[in-house]
Order: C-alpha cells, then structure tokens, then sequence
C-alpha cells in the first residue's frame, strides 16, 4: 500500500505541479497588463486549460488542482474584484444556456 501511495504522490509531482507552475508564472506576467474582460478570456483560452484537459483525460484530476485552477484564473479574470457572474453560471453547458429556437 505504501508504495501505491509513493506511486500516486510521484504522478501527481511529475504531471500537475509542473502545469500548475507554468499557468501560475504566466497569468503572473500577464497580470501587470491592462486588459478588457475579452482580453483576459482570450488570454485564459489560450494560455493552458488545454495542457489540463489533456492531462485530465489520462489521469484521475486530484481535487487540490481543481481548486488552485480556479484560485489562478477567477481572480485574473475579474481583476480580484467581485466576481459579476457566478462560477457556476460560468461552467454550464452550452446548450443549457440559452433555448434552442424552434
């Protein structure tokens, strides 16, 4: 059991941290710009979710990266001011959104 747990802690050091590192030191350098709300979404869009998603998609996401994503890129994204959207209303689907037209 020990060495599943040194097995479990070695993936998450080798493949989150690095990603977590990464999208911190650049949502760091592009914080000191004045962006417009889109700025900053193209900004998110581009920089790493994708490098994430990938990852998650091969390896079960540990909770503790959920949650510093969310730390990283709500607060970039509103300027550390009060979120005007809700992060729930902001993860809904699509579709679910707006009705489709008949």
């Amino acid at each position: 059991m020990q060495l599943l747990e040194e097995l479990i802690y070695d993936l998450d050091t080798y493949n989150w941290f690095p990603r977590i590192f990464k999208l911190e030191s650049h949502i760091n350098l592009w914080k000191c710009r004045s962006l417009s709300f889109v700025g900053k979404v193209l900004v998110i869009n581009i920089l790493r979710p994708s490098k994430f998603w990938f990852l998650a998609k091969v390896l079960p996401t540990p909770e503790w990266v959920v949650s510093r994503f969310k730390k990283l890129v709500f607060p970039f994204l509103w300027g550390s001011k009060i979120e005007t959207v809700s992060r729930k209303s902001l993860s809904v689907p699509v579709h679910k959104r707006w009705p489709r037209p008949h």
